[in-house]
């Protein structure tokens, strides 16, 4: 069996750089039409959410790391916040 070429995380994700607005919107778009606990959530603070998790997660991709503890805290935040406006995990965990 042979082994696989190094896996270039930089050459994939840079690519979608452009594109990550978008995506994000349409995430946003998405979790407003089909999820009813987002329903009385802005979309400025879900894209806010979504987008700094992206960035926390690409980040370490990017960089070759694992996501260092202020990373997950980060996350965590926001995933306390949506908890406190009562978004069941399995929504929140579907916008992604």
């Amino acid at each position: 069996m042979t082994t696989p070429p190094p896996l270039d995380l930089q050459a994939i994700l840079e690519p979608l750089a452009p594109r990550i607005e978008f995506l994000v919107d349409r995430a946003v778009e998405r979790s407003k039409q089909t999820l009813a606990a987002y329903t009385d959530i802005t979309a400025e603070e879900i894209r806010e959410g979504i987008l700094a998790d992206l960035s926390r997660a690409m980040g370490a991709l990017v960089e070759g790391r694992a996501l260092t503890a202020e990373d997950r805290a980060g996350m965590g935040n926001i995933g306390d916040q949506r908890a406190r406006q009562g978004v069941p995990l399995e929504q929140m965990l579907s916008v992604y």
